[in-house]
């Protein structure tokens, strides 16, 4: 292969392993916190006082408001999110931000001990900002990511296949490159369709609806075990593209096959 085609191989190749890297960072980035709020929980016989219950809840309010920014921070700068989804996740954040600060004034104006215990549930029941909509929205990007880096690497199988397709018309041995290129082109269509149902898992509404949270849930986790799918194979990809071009690099006309004569 000619080395300037080579150093495009090798800069595209570099370029999508990069892509991968930012693939498992943007799956994998929202944990699985389990910040809760427990209002019912008393520090002693007669229970926290309602002073006592309204800051821990205020400061429940306030770390998600803190997350929330930050997330929102983050949305706004990826590079993956699609136009739509970028404009989806904004406002649903928004929105959330919206929601808990209306909230947070409500408990704080609370006076009855039910009534601020009610109040203070709902921070968890309808604003799952940990265990749903921050993993949510990383996985949202990620999925994302996972298209544009699936047809970064799926150009590459295309620019590699050809580079083989010349080698072979130029009488080269090209058994190894083209085992090792279908082994990439494999790991590409695996990946990408691992993460061809994320898009469908995610898709509920916020705020939630409590009733629906174990499922949304559900669906949450099993869009994270898709996309660390979709990572493992794109990463394979990776590997198996770096043989096809230390095949090429390889490559050598093999010899004429001669027979004895008398």
């Amino acid at each position: 292969m000619r080395r300037q085609s080579m150093v495009k191989r090798v800069g595209a190749l570099a370029v999508a392993g990069g892509m991968v890297l930012g693939l498992a960072g943007a799956a994998f980035a929202a944990g699985t916190a389990t910040s809760t709020v427990t209002p019912g929980a008393g520090t002693s016989k007669t229970g926290r006082t309602l002073g006592t219950l309204r800051q821990t809840c205020e400061a429940a309010i306030d770390r998600r408001l803190t997350s929330l920014g930050d997330l929102q921070g983050k949305v706004s700068s990826s590079t993956y999110l699609t136009t739509g989804d970028n404009a989806t996740l904004l406002g649903e954040i928004s929105a959330e931000n919206d929601g808990l600060a209306a909230l947070r004034v409500k408990i704080a104006a609370d006076t009855d001990r039910a009534t601020l215990v009610a109040d203070c549930k709902s921070i968890v029941e309808h604003y799952r900002v940990y265990l749903v909509m921050i993993p949510r929205a990383h996985l949202m990007i990620a999925s994302d990511a996972a298209s544009v880096i699936g047809q970064k690497l799926t150009d590459l199988a295309t620019k590699l296949q050809a580079d083989i397709d010349r080698a072979k018309n130029a009488g080269k041995d090209t058994a190894d490159a083209q085992r090792d290129l279908d082994n990439l082109k494999a790991a590409i269509s695996a990946g990408t369709g691992a993460a061809g149902p994320v898009d469908g898992l995610l898709n509920f509404a916020l705020p939630l609806n409590p009733s629906e949270y174990l499922a949304d849930q559900q669906n949450v986790k099993t869009a994270r075990t898709d996309m660390g799918t979709t990572h493992t194979d794109f990463v394979q990809a990776g590997k198996d593209a770096k043989q096809v071009v230390a095949d090429l690099k390889a490559l050598k006309t093999p010899k004429p096959v001669t027979t004895a004569t008398s």
